[in-house]
């Protein structure tokens, strides 16, 4: 019988014999271990692929999932080594009005990695806007930078000196850019590929050391512990720069591990270190929930939630004692429990907590039996505080609450009736009112029960949920039974800090992250930063310059920098918080406080949206009219944590500022309803937006 054009092109799968990874341009091959059985390899369904509207940098960037060397090698069969790329790149016919354009330029340079460089450009009627993504690609240490900039384009200067002239003031991210991406600096060299870098004996030795990890993961920390202990030291740097979870694996499985001792862990894995896995991990989970990605080879969403009282154990308090510890402390907290000592428990027992839960919201959430109704996820600040017990700082907290579905129409019928199992058709009479804005529920009584806010977004699972909180201290989900969270809410309760990084910033962005992690001061967490090399340099560039320049219209990290040396700047920001709560305190009943939030609704409202503040909802069924189409909890901002903003950019900042305010400016002042000082009511607010 004869073969179809199908049959002839598809080729047996092959049988493989060994295992093999990659460390630089080195192939490694090593025998298959006892316990595996020959793979069978088969080749790759889909070739690589990007979408038309975004640049390849972009899928890069949020993909990060070039888990066998796959794109890389794919990518040196298609690129050419071009030494004048960068003048098609920065190029003069860009410039157009009102317009957005893509380009992208990808290179081999002389060590064989690639090189990716994409500008992204649009224009307004008074600025330019440029999105710069710089990425280096290798079979390791794969990195990727991105800086957005604003500027006025003067009509004398070509667009190449323009848009560099604003790039070069900032700092260095990495020690491959006082190198590479210097216009003009390429030259012919050995081959479009480059040359093989062939590592160093060691890496090699670690390379398959971490690949044994993922086949045997109990002989394997074996082999590690018997290290000597500067190679054991050695061997976690080197997971650190791993950007899959195997990397985070591995630090954690040592970390945990009950045979190394106190005093070696302690020298092992500084704060710094377990942070940093801990972000790596969380970074690549939320690339595939971003991505869709179901499956992972090293480590599902489920897997990497803790479940906080089956390992009660863990959450120990530890005062900040290093000296590196409390060089990366930008904040201290005044406000810390006495009780608090070396080795105490950091959180409350369970059933503490749950008393703590139910008398803290009244009782709302408990049945007749004395359980919390299935199907709610609580999580938040309010969650924080009957965690550890801690009253002070979270007297106006609300009630946040969201549900978990999978299908669109069964989750909105589903939750409408929940919500509606809770309050009872009779909620206004109990006094309820309802308010909405931007994917938020809200529904207030008056004091002293709390405003319970429901995220009305669909999550497919907890553990996508707890990947969205930005504040590390409240990185916790109470789902009725249990409690969960990730290593960053572990880390923050038992150190009573939030971690400052560009994991949290990415999730909320502007300055909103800032001002956040301030108000949990007063809550009792200190504000430690995530060092990495662009960091240090931002510190070390505020340690030297004149502080006069400094401005609440910096961004990023830059901004928390401000505000420890100009307490100006975090007065300007802890008020900008205090301006975006709803009205709440013990003088406020329903009357006047339906009369104001409406009031400020129709001055606001331009009969197509109400630009940022809270409208009434008349109904329960109508919760999901008002959802919106981004889901803050995967929202990826513009990555300028790392960024400083320049001085010229700080008058658009400006600009931008007093068209909101001008735009609010009309809003009722809250004196006309209520005569209130400050020390009678708890938040007061002429901005109505959830944060």
């Amino acid at each position: 019988m004869a073969r179809t054009k199908l049959e002839e092109k598809q080729e047996p799968p092959k049988i493989i014999d060994h295992n093999q990874c990659f460390e630089g341009d080195l192939l490694i091959t090593f025998p298959l271990q006892d316990s595996q059985q020959p793979p069978i390899l088969t080749k790759l369904k889909e070739k690589i692929r990007h979408r038309d509207r975004d640049p390849i940098s972009f899928q890069i960037e949020k993909s990060q999932h070039d888990k066998s060397g796959e794109l890389y090698k794919s990518l040196t069969n298609c690129v050419y080594f071009n030494p004048e790329g960068y003048k098609e790149l920065f190029s003069s016919n860009i410039m157009s009005s009102f317009d957005k354009k893509k380009y992208d330029l990808i290179k081999i340079d002389e060590d064989g990695s690639i090189y990716i460089d994409s500008l992204v450009y649009s224009a307004r009627s008074y600025a330019q806007s440029y999105k710069y993504s710089k990425i280096k690609l290798s079979r390791s240490n794969s990195y990727c930078h991105r800086k957005f900039i604003r500027v006025s384009k003067n009509d004398n200067q070509s667009v190449e000196n323009s848009f560099i002239s604003k790039l070069m003031p900032c700092s260095d991210i990495t020690n491959y850019d006082k190198v590479k991406f210097k216009i003009g600096s390429y030259s012919s060299f050995d081959g479009p590929k480059g040359s093989p870098f062939i590592p160093s004996y060691k890496k090699i030795c670690f390379s398959t050391l971490k690949q044994l990890f993922s086949i045997d993961k109990e002989n394997t920390l074996k082999k590690i512990k018997s290290l000597p202990f500067d190679l054991k030291e050695q061997f976690i740097e080197y997971c650190l720069l791993e950007d899959r979870p195997i990397g985070y694996l591995i630090i954690w499985a040592l970390y945990n591990d009950k045979e190394i001792s106190k005093d070696e862990k302690e020298k092992l894995f500084t704060l710094n270190v377990l942070i940093g896995s801990a972000l790596k991990k969380d970074t690549w989970l939320r690339n595939n929930y971003e991505m869709q990605v179901e499956d992972d080879v090293y480590i599902s969403g489920n897997d990497s939630k803790i479940n906080v009282y089956d390992n009660y154990e863990l959450f120990k308090f530890k005062e900040l004692s290093s000296e590196s510890e409390i060089r990366h402390r930008l904040f201290k907290s005044e406000v810390k429990s006495k009780d608090l000592v070396d080795g105490s428990p950091s959180i409350v027992p369970k059933e503490e907590f749950l008393a703590n839960f139910h008398r803290e919201t009244r009782g709302l959430f408990k049945d007749e039996h004395g359980n919390t109704p299935k199907g709610f996820l609580f999580i938040g600040g309010l969650i924080t505080s009957c965690l550890t017990g801690q009253a002070q700082g979270f007297e106006s907290s609300d009630i946040d609450v969201l549900m978990l579905g999978d299908s669109n129409e069964s989750f909105e019928s589903a939750y409408i009736s929940k919500v509606e199992n809770i309050f009872g058709e009779d909620y206004e009479d109990k006094g309820y009112s309802i308010h909405a804005m931007g994917g938020h529920v809200v529904f207030s009584l008056q004091h002293p029960n709390r405003t319970v806010q429901f995220n009305i977004y669909q999550f497919k699972d907890i553990n996508e949920v707890l990947l969205g909180v930005d504040i590390d201290c409240s990185c916790f989900a109470f789902d009725g039974t249990d409690v969960w969270t990730l290593e960053r809410g572990l880390l923050a309760v038992n150190h009573r800090i939030n971690i400052a990084s560009q994991f949290s910033y990415r999730i909320r962005g502007g300055n909103q992250y800032q001002r956040r992690l301030l108000k949990y001061l007063s809550r009792g967490y200190d504000i430690h930063y995530h060092n990495t090399p662009a960091i240090q340099d931002i510190v070390n560039h505020f340690n030297t310059e004149d502080k006069s320049t400094m401005s609440e219209y910096m961004s990023g990290f830059q901004l928390l920098l401000a505000a420890k040396y100009n307490k100006e700047i975090e007065t300007i920001l802890n008020q900008s918080t205090k301006d975006r709560s709803l009205p709440y305190g013990p003088q406020w009943k329903k009357e006047n406080f339906d009369r104001y939030m409406t009031q400020c609704f129709e001055t606001v409202y331009d009969g197509y949206s109400s630009s940022g503040v809270f409208c009434p909802v008349e109904t329960i069924d109508d919760l999901f009219q008002y959802l919106e189409s981004t889901k803050e909890s995967l929202a990826m901002e513009d990555n300028n944590w790392d960024i400083p903003t320049l001085p010229e950019e700080f008058s658009i900042l400006l600009r931008d500022k007093d068209e909101e305010d001008e735009r609010f400016s009309q809003l009722p002042p809250i004196e006309q309803f209520l005569n209130l000082n400050d020390k009678e009511i708890f938040v007061t607010s002429k901005i109505q937006k959830i944060e």
